[in-house]
């Protein structure tokens, strides 16, 4: 799609991939038993689903529709699901929207090399939440001392596990995805 000059279709699969990820965010609420399976500390079933899906639709707008339908769907989406209650502090959405953009970034750039692509972009996202969290939101940002606990935890290696996750189901479903844009 991406080299694709029509501004509607561009819009229109940029639109239509910002409802996919607003939907997968949405399962928190559709499916709320989700949460109660937890992997570890904060790191639940519904973190792996949600976060793995959304990564999915980063890494495939990049992909598939271009670097300024990735960057769209970065900041809008932690926007909406502030809106919704799934993030209820105010200064990870900015965390999240960096993230969002690095895996996006690292994708497009290495989109012909896709798998490098994924997991260096899984790498990229988790180093720059994880920092981000550490060094400046829990020191400046957060009070609560349970925030200052698990925000570092659940911004770490879960970040880096639903990245990749969402990377090689990127990398399995593209053939298919290839085909029905032919």
């Amino acid at each position: 799609m991406s080299g694709q000059k029509s501004p509607a279709r561009y819009a229109a699969y940029t639109g239509v991939t910002l409802a996919l990820c607003v939907l997968f965010q949405s399962l928190r609420s559709l499916l709320p038993g989700l949460s109660a399976f937890v992997i570890m500390g904060p790191f639940d079933l519904s973190v792996l689903l949600v976060g793995t899906l959304v990564n999915l639709t980063l890494i495939f707008s990049s992909w598939f529709i271009g670097f300024w339908s990735g960057a769209a769907i970065s900041l809008l989406a932690p926007l909406i699901a502030f809106l919704q209650g799934f993030q209820r502090v105010i200064a990870m959405v900015p965390v999240i929207i960096l993230g969002n953009l690095t895996i996006v970034a690292i994708s497009w750039i290495l989109r012909k090399r896709r798998v490098a692509g994924a997991l260096l972009g899984a790498g990229g996202k988790f180093a720059a939440q994880y920092l981000l969290v550490a060094f400046l939101v829990v020191p400046v940002f957060v009070t609560q001392e349970a925030q200052r606990v698990s925000l570092p935890l659940l911004f770490s290696w879960p970040q880096f596990i639903t990245a990749v996750l969402g990377g090689l189901l990127a990398l399995l479903l593209t053939p298919r995805l290839e085909k029905a844009l032919r």
